[in-house]
């Protein structure tokens, strides 16, 4: 399956990347990837608004799509292998209990719904982005509802992945998987949504192209308007939306560098006694270093910005 290369538009990033050789290195997984990517900038909001297409449909789930083997659960629901059976697709299906959900009421999207179908409804909004997973619909009952979404295959979850390969992946790979979640991210702040939980369980990659997908919207919110009023509220002014959205996006990155630091170095990020530096258990590069320092730098004022990680060294070399 090939994707197009993500790139960061001049808007976010001001600098210049390191030019390659198309013939450098032909047979090496990575740069291939690379090379399957095109350009495609940065993903701007549209100005259309949302239709309901997307549910709750009356029909019965088990009408559209076969339910297969349990890939996966957690608090709040758990995850089937399904098939869509007028075309033979792939999909996902969540399922989450009513007493565990969450609704919010937005006429523009469709009305009263759970607020993790609410966010994968605005985040689908056309232009959609190809590194967040694909919303195809949902269905309600009294008992529980139903999330159905895109399965890529071949795919295996980004801890699952690192750990069939050793514990940890090259920094090289790491740039190529960063990158694609920088612009997932961006995608979501354009959307004004906060995915609230990121880990390598929940990106997908896909292990023959390399693409990957952000997933598992549960833990997430709305950064603006009075539908998270613990983020942002109706009523807060434009310097206190702004700090807010600054403050999410510092501990966004932080989150960021915890993750990075365990596939590159194949451990939890951890200090010396004696210098209260991060240690790094394996080789890496000077610029990956400096990364980690600023990403888990403890007070959250210090950190980067999902802008400041699209133009640092390390994954300009990208």
């Amino acid at each position: 399956m090939e994707i197009n290369k993500p790139s960061v538009s001049e808007s976010r990033v001001r600098g210049k990347k390191r030019s390659r050789s198309p013939s450098e290195d032909e047979g090496h997984p990575v740069k291939r990837a690379r090379r399957n990517l095109n350009s495609q900038g940065r993903i701007h909001p549209s100005t259309s608004s949302a239709k309901a297409e997307k549910g709750p449909f009356k029909e019965r789930l088990e009408d559209f799509f076969s339910r297969g083997a349990l890939i996966g659960s957690g608090g709040f629901g758990s995850v089937f292998a399904g098939i869509r059976k007028d075309d033979g697709l792939p999909v996902a299906i969540k399922e989450v209990r009513r007493e565990e959900r969450e609704e919010v009421d937005i006429p523009a999207l469709g009305g009263k719904m759970p607020k993790e179908v609410a966010l994968m409804k605005q985040l689908s909004i056309p232009p959609a982005c190809p590194y967040i997973i694909k919303l195809d619909g949902w269905y309600d009952d009294r008992a529980s509802h139903a999330i159905v979404m895109e399965r890529p295959e071949p795919c295996l979850d980004l801890y699952h992945f690192c750990m069939e390969r050793g514990g940890y992946m090259s920094e090289e790979l790491a740039q190529l998987v960063l990158l694609q979640l920088v612009l997932a991210l961006f995608h979501c702040e354009d959307r004004g949504v906060r995915h609230g939980d990121i880990k390598a369980q929940n990106l997908l990659i896909q292990t023959d192209s390399l693409q990957v997908k952000l997933i598992d919207f549960g833990c997430g919110g709305f950064l603006k308007g009075s539908l998270d009023p613990e983020y942002l509220g109706a009523a807060v002014n434009e310097s206190r939306a702004r700090f807010l959205r600054d403050f999410n996006s510092t501990y966004t990155t932080m989150a960021i560098g915890e993750m990075l630091f365990r596939l590159v170095c194949g451990s939890a990020p951890s200090c010396s006694q004696e210098t209260e530096s991060l240690r790094f258990p394996r080789e890496v590069s000077e610029e990956f270093r400096d990364l980690m320092d600023w990403c888990l730098g403890e007070h959250h004022s210090n950190r980067p910005t999902l802008e400041h990680i699209a133009c640092h060294p390390w994954l300009q070399k990208c």
